[in-house]
């Protein structure tokens, strides 16, 4: 993309967050990606739901955490290619518990949208979609 069609992309504002909140985010989510890791391999192979549970509490906090901390940063995050991937991963992590042998293909899917959302290039990610 030039630098003109870049230029003509609606990109959402970003806020600068203090170098504590920041740092704090960067960890938060490599703490959130282990309890998620672990989630996919039990739904994968068939661990009972009571033996996950502590990983679903996890995942569950630092998600929320993680989830303010890109809402502050981007207040419009919602609107954005980012918010989209995050609706879209949470409506499949939701979809889980009712999926019975798909379960393991949700997590999965799960996991790739949230690799693309987090990855994309900014003027994608970060795109206003409506």
């Amino acid at each position: 993309m030039t630098k003109k069609e870049d230029e003509k992309v609606r990109i959402g504002t970003k806020r600068a967050l203090p170098p504590a909140i920041r740092t704090g985010s960067v960890f938060i989510r490599a703490l959130h990606l282990f309890p998620a890791s672990m989630l996919l391999a039990g739904i994968w192979f068939g661990i009972p739901k009571s033996e996950l549970g502590i990983f679903w509490m996890f995942v569950g906090i630092s998600g929320i955490i993680l989830l303010a901390t890109e809402m502050f940063s981007h207040p419009g995050l919602y609107r954005q290619g980012a918010g989209l991937a995050i609706f879209l991963k949470l409506v499949l992590v939701s979809l889980i518990s009712f999926a019975g042998e798909w379960a393991g293909v949700l997590m999965i899917l799960a996991f790739f949208i949230a690799v693309l959302g987090a990855h994309f290039p900014k003027h994608l990610r970060h795109r206003i979609l409506f």
